[in-house]
């Protein structure tokens, strides 16, 4: 468990700094569909500041798996949680599917 746990921190860290920097701006070529920059500057910055708040939802809950495994010996609250965070995202997913097959990008 300690083990899972120091590698969700690290994963952590990642997803804060890949957050920071797609908020910046920079880093944009990481984003699928950017990777030979073929958006627009200002379309790649906007989709580039969504993104980095999905990164810092990531750290979250990164950081709650990471702290909850070692420490608790009723895991129903990681499951609720978990639930949560995986219908959230599914409905953000299927949002910007939505937007992107109505817009084109």
């Amino acid at each position: 468990m300690f083990i899972a746990s120091i590698f969700l921190l690290i994963l952590m860290i990642l997803f804060i700094l890949m957050g920071i920097q797609f908020r910046r701006g920079n880093w944009l070529r990481l984003i699928a569909g950017n990777t030979f920059g073929d958006l627009a500057k200002e379309d790649a910055a906007r989709i580039g500041r969504k993104t980095g708040i999905m990164m810092y939802f990531a750290a979250f809950i990164c950081l709650f798996i990471a702290w909850w495994l070692p420490f608790s010996d009723n895991q129903v609250l990681l499951w609720i949680v978990m639930g949560i965070s995986l219908i959230s995202s599914g409905i953000i997913l299927v949002f910007s599917l939505k937007k992107w097959i109505r817009d084109g990008y």
